[in-house]
């Protein structure tokens, strides 16, 4: 792990998945947890990271 955080901490806290919004003009409305992993997976993508969230040593290289 680089600098100890990976995948587990880009999660939003568990009851964004779990419990509707209250109000607003997405009330009723819940987070999906399989498109949030699919979104996170192609963020991940972008920036030259893994699937674990920790950048790839090509990247890490080209930063210098």
């Amino acid at each position: 792990m680089h600098a100890g955080f990976d995948r587990k901490d880009d999660y939003p806290p568990e009851r964004f998945f779990g419990e509707p919004i209250r109000s607003g003009p997405f009330k009723g409305e819940m987070m999906d947890r399989a498109e949030f992993d699919r979104m996170l997976d192609r963020n991940y993508e972008i920036h030259g990271w893994d699937q674990r969230g920790i950048p790839r040593a090509g990247t890490l290289e080209k930063l210098g």
